[in-house]
């Protein structure tokens, strides 16, 4: 019969401390610190060597929301629905540090570019404007216009340059000049 040992037998048990635990068919210590032992090996077997055990308190209606994913075998216990929670919220703050990083240096990348585009464009308009200079010196030199046409000339160009958005076309200028349009 299972369970019922011989005498020799139980005598030994009862010598080297070791009693027949009631609930389960194993052997415990009755020495100190062994029932921890125990429980260590336990959970070693079990996978929860390195998890610590903690209380939480949440809503009824919650831990309802929680049993019912349970229900539907999403997973298997309470402790592994926490888990998986937690574990998709830590990396939600991670991804939402690796964002703010992210950002942070894409902005600083792009200032820098726009930066430098707008330091060449600057450069280009000096150059432009130097150059507009000398042709619009070269252009008063050689040709004799009063102050009425002038201001009659820049009121023109002015009302042209807004309404084709500064597009400036050689052809329609010539053709203008010309009385072709």
């Amino acid at each position: 019969m299972r369970g019922l040992r011989s005498a020799t037998q139980q005598s030994a048990f009862t010598q080297n401390g070791w009693l027949p635990c009631r609930k389960r068919p194993c052997v415990r210590r009755i020495m100190g610190g062994s029932e921890e032992i125990t429980n260590k090996r336990r959970n070693e077997m079990s996978g929860n060597a390195d998890k610590t055990k903690f209380s939480v308190r949440v809503d009824t209606e919650l831990l309802e929301l929680a049993d019912q994913y349970i229900a539907d075998a999403t997973v298997q216990s309470r402790t592994e629905l926490i888990e998986d929670a937690l574990r998709f919220y830590l990396g939600f703050l991670t991804s939402k540090k690796a964002e703010d990083y992210l950002l942070q240096s894409l902005s600083s990348v792009i200032m820098g570019t726009v930066q430098d585009s707008e330091n060449r464009l600057a450069r280009m308009d000096f150059k432009l404007a130097v150059e507009l200079s000398k042709l619009c010196h070269v252009i008063s030199y050689t040709h004799d216009v009063d102050e009425d046409d002038l201001h009659k000339l820049h009121l023109k160009c002015l009302d042209e340059v807004k309404r084709i958005n500064g597009a400036i076309d050689f052809e329609s200028a010539y053709k203008y000049q010309k009385r072709e349009t």
